[in-house]
């Protein structure tokens, strides 16, 4: 990925400040043990939205039979309305996770997230017809990652969906041992 000017600056400050790298040699071997460590995955937990969450992981958490009314069909209105608010939240998740032929969903995006927690909390579908989750707890996670050293030191400001907070990632990918020779090496 490309880097710009201030992400340069950034990564040659953090490389003058951290003994594990400053010590490394101006050399090819020493330009690659510092591209190993940023391209490692960040000490301690530091999540960020993933901009690649598999559809299957997170169809694999989604608890299916509770977006299904449990209620017996009695021919109230109440009865058709929450077995219709149920299957609008089956309605949601279905275009959610059926975008054009993605494998993936992009997390970075508030109102993904948003689209999925709306979906799977508050389902009115237990046999009395009260509210019970559908997953949101289980999904939210698989909707993040660990984020590399690199990743970490150029991440952006954080974002909330429900209880659930990571940064939003600004460089993405991994550095190579060629750029960080142009920054080791640049006056």
């Amino acid at each position: 990925m490309i880097l710009t000017t201030a992400q340069k600056a950034t990564i040659k400050a953090d490389i003058a400040a951290n003994v594990d790298m400053n010590t490394q040699p101006i050399s090819n071997a020493g330009h690659q043990v510092i591209t190993d460590l940023y391209n490692a995955t960040a000490a301690g937990p530091f999540p960020v939205w993933n901009s690649a969450t598999s559809i299957i992981q997170i169809k694999g958490a989604v608890l299916w039979a509770n977006l299904t009314p449990a209620m017996a069909p009695d021919g109230t209105t109440l009865w058709a309305n929450k077995a219709t608010q149920c299957r609008i939240k089956q309605a949601s998740i279905d275009i959610l996770v059926r975008a054009d032929g993605q494998l993936t969903i992009d997390a970075t995006q508030a109102g993904i997230r948003a689209g999925f927690m709306d979906a799977l909390t508050a389902v009115p579908s237990k046999s009395d017809g009260t509210n019970q989750p559908a997953g949101w707890t289980a999904v939210a996670p698989i909707l993040q990652r660990n984020a590399t050293r690199l990743e970490k030191l150029l991440a952006g400001s954080s974002a909330t969906t429900g209880a659930f907070t990571a940064n939003l990632p600004i460089f993405e990918g991994m550095v190579t041992r060629d750029q960080i020779a142009e920054i080791r090496e640049a006056p």
